[in-house]
């Protein structure tokens, strides 16, 4: 069987991170190695990785000083030794399938490319009574159903080979400014590999108010918060411009290694975000990945909301 690691980044993860570290070793498929770098925890969280050191040969390394979230990702990454490499986060629950499957599926695409496979997750707060191998929808490949949706990219959830990693130049510093490392990595796998995305869910996702995302929701600025919330009684727009911006990073950095399709979506979403209301309306009609329904949902909204004053707050 091909060997896999564990990349894992931690900060501050003690309290639960014993939790996630026992899914890891309970697996069908037990990793080669799980590979952990600390990002300057002040919390125990290495005296945590010592444990399982001793009990399992864990291997973790403390950061001098801080690296942020996406270089440390990166650093644990690039310290695995396998073929394949799955991602962690420090506080969630794999369920004991999840490093089977993903790698089956993994073997059976990849094709001799750089792959990228992910999965769904089921959220929770509290105790975690049952596994649930839910099936949150169908399965899908191909550049649109990641670039155009990018709900396939919870870095928690990934596994790559080795061709990817190979691939992939030094990740953004900055998740602030440019994005954060999941939706890096299968950006560049959904436009110059494979990016494959398994509709079932095959791990919970722990949700509270130390998650990283929420941390930087909390920082934004009052009105930003303010803005945000009126949006969400609004339409938010198919693409946001970040969207265009983190397309248009992407690329720069690989355009001569994407593919042709890929290409065409990022100018897509580009005129997108640049244009008119006809322009935009034009675009969303010929996007394939979304339904009949999708579309006329997104094409309805665009009309009316161009005629609501919040519109022009929404759409910064």
């Amino acid at each position: 069987m091909a060997k896999v690691s564990i990349a894992m980044a931690t900060y501050n993860g003690a309290k639960y991170i014993r939790a996630q570290l026992d899914s890891l070793y309970s697996q069908t498929i037990v990793p080669d190695e799980v590979v952990v770098c600390d990002d300057c925890s002040k919390d125990g969280t290495a005296d945590v990785l010592e444990e399982y050191h001793q009990k399992y040969g864990l291997r973790y390394y403390v950061n001098e000083s801080n690296l942020g979230v996406n270089k440390n990702f990166e650093k644990a990454i690039r310290l695995c030794s396998s073929s394949y490499i799955a991602i962690c986060d420090q506080d969630d629950v794999w369920f004991p399938l999840k490093i089977e499957i993903l790698l089956k599926k993994m073997m059976a695409v990849e094709n001799g490319q750089p792959c990228v496979v992910s999965s769904k997750t089921i959220p929770f707060a509290g105790i975690l009574n049952e596994c649930c191998y839910e099936q949150v929808e169908n399965d899908s490949v191909g550049a649109g159903h990641t670039l155009l949706r990018a709900g396939n990219v919870q870095g928690c959830t990934l596994m790559m080979n080795r061709k990817m990693i190979d691939l992939l130049k030094p990740f953004p510093a900055s998740y602030k400014e440019v994005m954060m490392y999941d939706c890096y990595i299968s950006f560049v796998a959904a436009s110059c590999g494979i990016k494959y995305n398994i509709g079932q869910a095959l791990m919970a996702y722990r949700r509270h108010d130390s998650n990283v995302l929420g941390k930087i929701h909390e920082k934004k600025p009052f009105m930003s918060r303010v803005v945000a919330k009126m949006r969400m009684l609004k339409y938010d727009r198919i693409f946001p411009s970040s969207r265009c911006y983190t397309l248009k990073y992407i690329y720069d950095e690989y355009r001569d290694v994407m593919h042709d399709d890929a290409k065409d979506i990022i100018q897509d979403v580009y005129e997108y975000c640049s244009r008119g209301l006809l322009k935009r309306m034009e675009i969303i009609a010929s996007l394939n990945v979304y339904e009949k329904k999708e579309k006329l949902y997104h094409l309805v909204m665009e009309l009316l909301m161009s005629m609501v004053p919040i519109n022009k707050m929404s759409r910064g």
